[in-house]
């Protein structure tokens, strides 16, 4: 993809902005190609002869098919006319088939419950007897419905089984499942935003650590809660599926034993969202400051609401990032997921004692480390929404003339 004149233009205002597309030690995470995405988005967006046509993106692991993407279609120009801000997607799943599949049809990597001796077939769904099949799927779906709550919804509302763990927290807690029509929006499947939602907010792409659902799911939320969207705004078409074949050739023994990094990127993803909002729904104080900046009330010193705090944002933060943190841990420590790799993941985490489990942050190297490159991340983010108006603008001032590949018509 030809760039150059983009980077030129962003270099010509600083060239410090350019650290901008990766994390601040040097790494590209899974996020910092999604500036090429912001890129065309805005661009298109800016043309008038072809600020109609949605950009859609679809992963190389998912198979595209013409009438998802007509139905995509369909919704984007019957539903979207009077919407200046819009972010939505299909979902992973084969319409023509009723059978579900828990190693493709879910944002979430399930692999581990079945064992290193299954075989996956060459239609991506293991080979294993029936009845054993029927037992693992059950807590796979009870470790897909926790995430209704403390990560990105996987199933419509209504459908979710909890975990023993889970069922036991929202009984102390009187918490319930968070309202949504539909699960999340995945990026692979078709996802289709307005270019205002590239506008306001970039992609994560300066994180230094992977996070799951960080541009999908977690960009929306942040978008609801700066009051770009609403919670009950479209969000996940149900009739369009795409078949992702993420596992057509793998070792299951070899994913098994890389399961650990996704944990760790998945339990991200859940202390990222108990970031953005409070359990009561309402915005942390870092969606509150990202809101005052995309408005402009954090920048323009004589009209700030707020004057941020870095050290008042991690002290409010923590508790919070704690709590969902062990949350997350006990939920994959619940009883029906005994043996299996994330439930030893999880022991590791957990204090030996359970009763020990307190609001307030036990010491422990790894939740100090996660923590800490949370955090850093956070405060990336927010330094990257400050300058990225500067960035808008150096797109919007791509010309026409040498980018053709990037102002043709479909």
């Amino acid at each position: 993809m030809e760039l150059e004149l983009a980077l030129n233009n962003i270099v010509r205002v600083d060239k410090k902005f350019i650290s901008y597309l990766r994390g601040s030690d040097g790494k590209f995470t899974y996020d910092s190609p999604k500036f090429a995405e912001a890129v065309i988005r805005i661009a298109r967006g800016s043309t008038p002869h072809i600020a109609h046509a949605p950009v859609i993106r679809i992963d190389e692991d998912v198979l595209p098919n013409a009438k998802s993407i007509q139905t995509l279609l369909e919704f984007y120009f019957n539903e979207c006319k009077e919407s200046s801000v819009f972010f939505f997607s299909g979902s992973y799943g084969n319409s023509e088939d009723d059978r579900w599949n828990p190693i493709n049809d879910q944002a979430v990597r399930t692999h581990w419950f079945y064992g290193e001796e299954t075989k996956i077939g060459e239609d991506g769904y293991p080979i294993i007897d029936k009845d054993k099949e029927k037992k693992i799927i059950l807590k796979i779906k009870a470790f897909l419905s926790d995430f209704s709550i403390s990560g990105a919804p996987q199933f419509p509302e209504g459908e979710t089984t909890y975990s023993n763990s889970m069922a036991e927290l929202i009984l102390n807690s009187n918490r319930t499942e968070e309202a949504r029509i539909s699960p999340q929006v995945i990026s692979g499947a078709g996802l289709i935003m307005s270019s205002k939602a590239i506008r306001f907010l970039p992609p994560f792409m300066n994180f230094n650590t992977l996070t799951t659902w960080v541009d999908d799911f977690l960009k929306r939320l942040l978008h609801e809660k700066i009051h770009d969207l609403e919670p009950n705004s479209p969000e996940n078409i149900q009739k369009v599926k795409f078949i992702q074949q993420r596992h057509r050739e793998y070792n299951q023994k070899e994913k098994i034993d890389e399961s650990d990094v996704y944990f760790e990127r998945l339990l991200r993803g859940c202390v990222m969202k108990a970031c953005i909002q409070k359990e009561n729904g309402d915005p942390t104080i870092f969606a509150k400051y990202i809101r005052d900046i995309v408005s402009y009330k954090a920048i323009v010193s004589d009209i700030a609401l707020i004057q941020f705090d870095a050290d008042e944002m991690q002290h409010e933060l923590k508790e919070q990032m704690y709590s969902r943190y062990m949350e997350v841990l006990k939920c994959w420590h619940s009883s029906e997921f005994t043996n299996s790799k994330s439930y030893q993941w999880a022991a590791e985490r957990l204090p030996e004692n359970m009763n020990d489990i307190k609001s307030e942050p036990q010491k422990s190297d790894k939740w100090e480390l996660f923590h800490k490159s949370l955090i850093e991340d956070l405060l990336g983010y927010i330094d990257l929404v400050k300058i990225w108006p500067i960035l808008v603008r150096a797109i919007e001032r791509l010309h026409i003339s040498g980018n053709n590949w990037l102002f043709r018509e479909a």
